[in-house]
């Protein structure tokens, strides 16, 4: 809903460039006429870029998406905060070299700050569990599931999933958002963290679940 609000203003705005554009080829005045050609010129092409992005930002399979997460987590530098149902073992675990990617950034001084359900997967916690002994690495366990699931790396690369059946890796995901999603998914990770269960290293209660 909030998507199709957000596509329904762009719209608006764009449609508004182009009739404006097309107002000012109506006048006789040179400057206003090239004005108007440049609002539409303008127009279209901000308008082809959205589709394009709508288009390709939208994966249609789990593997491109597996591969997306890949790429985000090998540019992160500094910080990198992940907000998931289970940390699904698909994904954080047998993907390709997610899971080495993540120690060998953790190992060079990146901060990790995950948020997952009450459920988290008991595979994937056996793997990074030795992790939760370095003070760069930290898993917050809710009694509920927290959304959006995301990942934000150095407070730049944003990747947002829509809600996904359980068990399945998303296929419909979001890389590029304003600042303004940015800023709320921080102040989400840090509300989730305050009413959240910090883990250990030692865990004993920990049950399988396959929500990403």
């Amino acid at each position: 809903m909030r998507e199709k609000k957000m596509l329904k203003k762009i719209g608006l705005l764009l449609g508004g460039l182009v009739a404006l554009g097309v107002g000012l080829l109506l006048f006789s005045y040179p400057y206003l006429r090239l004005l108007g050609g440049v609002l539409i010129f303008a127009g279209g092409i901000l308008a082809s870029e959205g589709l394009i992005r709508f288009c390709f930002d939208r994966l249609p399979a789990g593997r491109k998406a597996l591969k997306r997460l890949q790429k985000a987590l090998k540019a992160a530098s500094k910080e990198v905060l992940i907000t998931s149902g289970s940390l699904n073992s698909k994904a954080y675990v047998e993907f390709d070299e997610i899971k080495e990617i993540i120690k060998k950034k953790v190992e060079k001084g990146v901060r990790f700050r995950i948020i997952c359900g009450p459920k988290l997967d008991p595979i994937t916690y056996r793997e990074y569990s030795e992790l939760l002994n370095k003070p760069n690495f930290e898993i917050y366990q809710l009694n509920r599931n927290p959304v959006p699931h995301g990942l934000l790396v150095d407070g730049k690369k944003l990747r947002l999933e829509e809600p996904h059946p359980s068990g399945v890796i998303p296929c419909n995901e979001y890389f590029r958002f304003p600042l303004l999603s940015k800023v709320r998914f921080r102040q989400l990770v840090k509300e989730y963290e305050q009413e959240a269960v910090k883990l250990t290293s030692s865990e004993t209660d920990i049950e399988p679940d396959n929500r990403d």
